[in-house]
């Protein structure tokens, strides 16, 4: 399977958002595609998606994976949050497609030994199929833990979704 377009423009797009500190508003608003209007849709959705939902799906990979967090190399990094931004939080796609175009991508940009690495991690969340039905079930405990991390209140999960996170 081939990579799509989106798939890396949307990676080239949040490393230079996430490493190089760019702002994300000149990038997107400058965007053109060679495939046309959805094209530039898609990366602008997957690009705002990831980078809303960071906090969520850094502590996603962090529940799953074996490997220690800081020893992730970047571009390995935004593979995962992009696949499971697509597979959790926006599924539109098969899951299966978005393993294999995640997978593929990693081979693609020299990163083998982390395609092995990839898989499993997106393979495990696919099995857990709690996360995918209740998302939000799911997401509101992580999101609790992560406000608590960088705030330390005690906010009820509702007063929390209200207050900070919309």
């Amino acid at each position: 399977m081939e990579v799509s377009y989106e798939f890396k423009r949307a990676h080239s797009i949040l490393y230079r958002i996430f490493y190089k500190k760019d702002h994300i508003e000149p990038i997107l608003s400058s965007l053109e595609s060679p495939y046309g209007k959805r094209s530039i849709q898609r990366i602008t959705d997957i690009t705002y998606g990831v980078a809303r939902w960071n906090l969520y799906l850094e502590e996603l990979i962090k529940k799953v994976s074996h490997v220690q967090f800081e020893r992730i190399e970047k571009e390995v990094l935004l593979i995962l949050k992009i696949a499971l931004y697509q597979m959790i939080l926006n599924p539109i796609r098969p899951d299966y497609a978005i393993v294999d175009e995640a997978v593929e991508f990693a081979k693609e940009i020299n990163k083998k030994n982390s395609a092995n690495f990839i898989n499993a991690v997106l393979r495990k969340i696919k099995k857990k199929s709690s996360i995918k039905r209740n998302v939000y079930e799911y997401v509101c405990p992580l999101r609790r833990e992560i406000f608590n991390k960088i705030f330390s209140p005690n906010f009820s999960c509702k007063e929390m979704d209200k207050k900070f996170w919309n």
